[in-house]
């Protein structure tokens, strides 16, 4: 059995390399154009180095182009797709379905949960039409999932920690409408993240100054298993704006918690090659989190917002018993350490924070006390001496378990190294030992072998053909190993099997139905829309001028079941307000969805 493929985020090629470090089995990464991320681009270069890199681990790299398309750009998009291809990319992950008209490489495709993949049927046709894998929307449950699983071949995937989009995925108009920055063209000035007054239908305010659409962080640890159950093939973690940090942490959570949560259960196979050894104890709490939730994992549940601030508040500390100065006592023993960061929320519900100057058990001395009072939680939300562990150079480092043969033909020294996957290389030398003098000449010859140094193999065992008791040079030696490591390091990378699109023409047919509001910004996206409905209305809310009056943004999220006011059924609209606008907040109880409509 195959363990569920682990996937990471790459902000930049450090980060992917940092995230196979740490043990992911791939990892996805931006070009400088479409990649949904504007902020984050890389050039071709760049991604052709992550590749090599990964494959020498069996991992793989995904290439995100998931933006929507205008018509002046799709040559251009489909250029960028063939220099993916070359560079080693082993999948491109899409949003306009414009790319499926296209004339591209044998490269597989992925739909992005910016394709709204939400039903069935959706997935079906997409799958008829070439993808091999989607990206499921997140707000889905595991009997959506299992459902979906029966009724597909294709690989899903799963989003399992990071950031949560309040909107459905790729239904989002909310910043284009305030901004012109469009969240489907990766430029979301996250608008659901800011502050809003909440009204009720008689005008009575709910929520003052709250970040009352700003989502928890989501956090799937619990629930590994049901999701392998119900047929989910790749964890995902969000993240691609995210640190380094962030990434060897939650990377190096996830794969410990995978490998320990699956060895009890049977014998699985890892999707890549290595193992892992950490030398920091991997916590999510102590790198970003705004909280966390399941989400609708296991159905609909409150306390799903972070509505005093969308930022990192970090881990939890303790409650202040006494206050003195700048010095303060909490009712918890830390292990703070001098340069941590605090935070808490002062009096009004505004986060502030403060730097740890001196520390002991349960007293802290702070560079500030302004705004603490007793009671008052706080949370580190940097932790000094977490993050120089993370910082080390050996943090966390994968090897490959390797064997060595020494052995003589004719006139040659030969090394032979067999790596974890059956791969065999050699590399030989002329002859060059004498007969050993001292026992400890000839005995220290395997510990000198098995010095595998800076590469990425660790050398498990070392096999001696022959008995005579040779002496070699040492430079001899590590030049013969050297050799050996080169090649294998090689042939991991030649034997790496890439993913193979199965069908080169997309096959469309109309027995999927489209949404109204698909997001349509090219012709040949709309051509698509065409052959499958007659009824699809192009060129919609992300092209429109005026969205005033229109509909930006829809979800499974309800604050009226947030706030503990739904009534079940027939619910009146509630009104939200900034410091520019106002918004109606719309109800289908039917379908038990929410959608906000910007007002005039």
């Amino acid at each position: 059995m195959l363990l569920p493929e682990l996937l990471a985020p790459a902000r930049n090629i450090i980060s992917g390399m940092s995230a196979i470090q740490a043990g992911a089995d791939a990892v996805y990464i931006g070009p400088e154009t479409f990649g949904a991320r504007k902020a984050v681009g890389n050039s071709i270069q760049d991604i052709e180095k992550l590749c090599r890199y990964a494959h020498i681990f069996h991992a793989r790299v995904y290439a995100t182009v998931n933006t929507v398309l205008y018509d002046n750009e799709l040559e251009e998009a489909r250029k960028l797709i063939f220099e993916l291809y070359h560079a080693g990319v082993d999948a491109v992950i899409f949003q306009d379905y414009a790319i499926l008209t296209m004339e591209l490489p044998p490269i597989a495709l992925f739909a992005s949960t910016q394709t709204h993949n939400y039903e069935a049927d959706r997935i079906k046709m997409l799958e008829k039409a070439g993808v091999s894998r989607f990206i499921l929307a997140r707000e889905m449950d595991l009997k959506q999932i299992s459902e979906i699983h029966q009724q597909v071949k294709a690989e899903l995937e799963f989003f399992i920690h990071g950031a949560l989009c309040v909107s459905f995925s790729g239904r989002c108009f909310f910043s284009k409408a305030l901004t012109g920055r469009s969240g489907n063209r990766g430029e979301c000035a996250q608008p659901c993240r800011s502050y809003y007054n909440l009204y009720d239908e008689n005008n009575h305010l709910l929520a003052k100054n709250k970040h009352v659409l700003s989502l928890k962080d989501l956090n799937l640890s619990h629930y590994l298993w049901n999701l392998y159950q119900a047929g989910i093939t790749s964890f995902k973690i969000e993240g691609r704006l995210k640190d380094e940090h962030y990434v060897k942490n939650t990377v190096a959570w996830y794969r410990k918690h995978i490998d320990d949560l699956f060895s009890p259960k049977g014998t699985f196979e890892r999707p890549s090659s290595g193992i892992t050894t950490l030398n920091f104890e991997p916590d999510p709490e102590k790198v970003f989190t705004r909280g966390f939730t399941p989400y609708f994992i296991k159905g609909r549940i409150k306390d799903n917002t972070s509505p005093n601030t969308p930022k990192s508040t970090g881990k939890y500390l303790g409650k202040i018993t006494t206050i003195s100065g700048n010095a303060i006592q909490i009712d918890e023993k830390t292990n703070t350490q001098a340069g941590d960061g605090i935070c808490f929320f002062d009096k009004n519900g505004k986060l502030q924070g403060s730097r740890v100057e001196k520390t002991n058990g349960t007293n802290i001395v702070l560079s500030s006390s302004a705004g603490l009072f007793e009671g008052c939680i706080i949370f580190r939300n940097f932790d000094y001496n977490f993050a120089k562990k993370l910082e080390a150079p050996n943090a966390c480092e994968r090897r490959i378990p390797l064997s060595l043969i020494l052995s003589i033909n004719k006139k040659m020294l030969v090394l032979t190294g067999v790596d974890q996957d059956g791969n065999r290389v050699s590399a030989e030398q002329p002859f060059e030992g004498e007969i050993a003098i001292k026992k400890d000449q000839f005995g220290g010859l395997k510990k000198q072998l098995s010095k595998s140094g800076a590469t990425i193999f660790d050398v498990t065992e070392v096999l001696i053909e022959f008995q005579t008791e040779y002496f070699f040079r040492t430079s001899y030696i590590n030049e013969l190993r050297r050799q050996c490591l080169e090649k294998m390091a090689e042939a991991r990378e030649a034997s790496h099997s890439r993913l193979i699109r199965k069908t080169g023409k997309t096959t469309l047919t109309p027995e999927f139905y489209p949404e109204k509001d698909e997001n349509i910004t090219n012709r040949l996206a709309e051509s698509v829309y065409r052959i499958l409905s007659d009824k699809v209305i192009p060129l919609q809310t992300e092209t429109n001028l005026n969205p005033e009056g229109e509909i930006i943004l829809r979800t499974r999220f309800c604050l009226r079941f947030e706030h503990g006011i739904c009534p079940g059924k027939n619910a009146a609209p509630l009104t939200l307000k900034d410091n520019q606008h106002s918004y109606k907040v719309e109800f289908n109880c039917e379908k038990c969805e929410m959608a906000i409509r910007l007002l005039p």
